[in-house]
Formats: C-alpha cells, structure tokens, sequence
C-alpha cells in the first residue's frame, strides 16, 4: 500500500467513525475519555500530559507526564513535543495512541484545549501519521461537524485562547540559527517572516517549575505527576 492509498485509508476509516457515532461520541472521548467503550477501536497509547483536579472541582491541581517509552518515528515524536511546549503557554493536553487501520500502526496524536474556571483554550486537534512516520492529516477532532482536513500540521498560531496571544514557537519550527527562548531582533525577526506574528512571554508552567514548588512528585514507571498546592497555572 503506497502512502496516498494509506491515506486514504486513514481518512476512510476516521471520517466512517465520525458518521457513525456524531450523535453520542467522537473518537477522541471514546480512546481517551472511555465513552461508548464498544465503539471504541483497538488502540495503544504511547505517551499523554493530563492537567487533572486531584482535590478540586475546577482547574486542576496536578500535572501528570507519561513519557515516551518506545521507538516511534521522529515526526511523531517531534509532533508531542511541539504541542507539549505549546501547552505550557496554553493549557492543552495531549494524548498519542497508536490504531491499526487496514493492517498497520497509525498514530494519532489528540490535542485538547483547557476550558475551565475562566481560562478558555478552545483548541481542538488531530494529528495523524502513517507507521513510518510519514504526515497523513490533520482536523478539528470533534465529529459534531463535516470533517475537513488540511495538509500541513498545527503550528502555534493556530491556537486559540482566551489570552488572543498565540504561544512562541517551538525550537523546531524556528530556524536553527535563531534563538526562541528571548526576542528576536529586527534582523531576526525578519528571518523569521514566516511568523505572522511571534510573542514571547512567561509560560504558565514548566516541569522545572514544578520540581520547585511542587507539593509532592510521585513517579510511577514511565509516569511522573505533580501535585500543586491549589489549582493553579502556575507555582
């Protein structure tokens, strides 16, 4: 099977689920959140980043990280970690499982906007890739619409919070020879025209914030959680 007739396959099979169950689940609730569990397809999951409320009814008060543990091709696991730095500026979680559709591994990465307590992070993402890594497309992964795929992953500016801002770009998606940790300089910024517009503020949290002020960090095989002093986006 050649990679046009795989992806074919892949949106065959997506937009059939998609037909099929509108009206009581999407794929992402029926993998992740477990509804209508006999709907759901055969699947693995490789890694996630959950914000969860472990004491609280709103916001969350713990960050739980399942790393990566085996090999997958570098183009999947680029794209966790480029959404896995944007959810440190927009709350996002994400979750990569694997799916065998038509007799092969395809990987689909789910990206889910924080919506709670005030903080409105509308992004509603899905990535998907062939066993090899290779790009198949992207959507809205909510199925209470016609699905329409694009061509070309997520980038930062496709984010849509409550803030208006999108968050920086991550480290690959800027020119080697252009840092994305400060702001650019007219001449970097040129450099970087491509960006329609880049913004360069504190992230509301990162792992080494939380290794200092983390009430407790609890580590369970390939699983690390942090748990907050009180709902919160940051220490």
């Amino acid at each position: 099977m050649d990679l046009d007739e795989r992806r074919l396959a892949v949106r065959n099979f997506y937009e059939l689920f998609c037909e099929k169950n509108y009206l009581v689940t999407s794929l992402h609730e029926t993998v992740v959140r477990g509804k209508c569990p006999e709907a759901c397809p055969t699947y693995k999951q490789i890694a996630s980043l959950k914000l969860l409320a472990k004491s609280v009814s709103s916001g969350f008060d713990c960050v739980e990280i399942e790393r990566i543990q085996q090999e997958i091709p570098q183009t999947v696991a680029d794209a966790f970690a480029r959404h896995f730095w944007y959810s440190q500026w927009t709350l996002s979680e994400l979750f990569l499982v694997k799916i065998p559709i038509a007799e092969q591994e395809t990987f689909f990465l789910f990206v889910v906007g924080l919506c709670d307590d005030g903080w409105e992070n509308n992004t509603s993402f899905i990535e998907i890739f062939a066993e090899q890594g290779e790009f198949i497309g992207a959507t809205d992964l909510y199925c209470d619409r016609e699905v329409k795929w694009r061509e070309k992953q997520f980038t930062n500016e496709d984010y849509k919070t409550n803030t208006g801002e999108p968050p920086p770009p991550w480290s690959g998606d800027v020119p080697k020879d252009v840092p994305y940790d400060k702001p650019l300089s007219l001449e970097e910024d040129m450099a970087c025209i491509s960006f329609e517009t880049l913004y360069y503020h504190e992230p509301l949290w990162s792992e080494e914030m939380f290794w200092q002020c983390a009430t407790e960090v609890e580590n369970e095989g390939n699983v690390i959680r942090y748990v907050l002093n009180d709902k919160n986006f940051g220490c």
